[in-house]
């Protein structure tokens, strides 16, 4: 939640910031009830199976790239998740 200043400066001004604590298993559990937003061959034969997985689950996926308080890139990915 690092980057949460930096990405609600995006989008405007938001009224309220939601930050959740959770188990980790119930974490691994959301994780696995997701979709991965965009194909990916690491974790999918083919794109039908991907598009089939996208119908199925309410979950998406999303890797972004991370940043600093302050702006700055990071190396890691940082998982978003709707």
């Amino acid at each position: 939640m690092d980057d949460v200043p930096l990405r609600l400066g995006r989008k405007g001004k938001p009224g309220k910031v939601l930050a959740l604590w959770i188990q980790k298993i119930d974490f691994e559990k959301i994780l696995g009830e997701a979709a991965i937003s965009s194909f990916n061959p690491q974790y999918y034969q083919s794109h039908a199976q991907w598009r089939a997985d996208l119908e199925q689950k309410e979950v998406r996926l999303q890797w972004d790239p991370d940043h600093d308080p302050y702006g700055n890139k990071l190396q890691r990915r940082a998982i978003q998740l709707g």
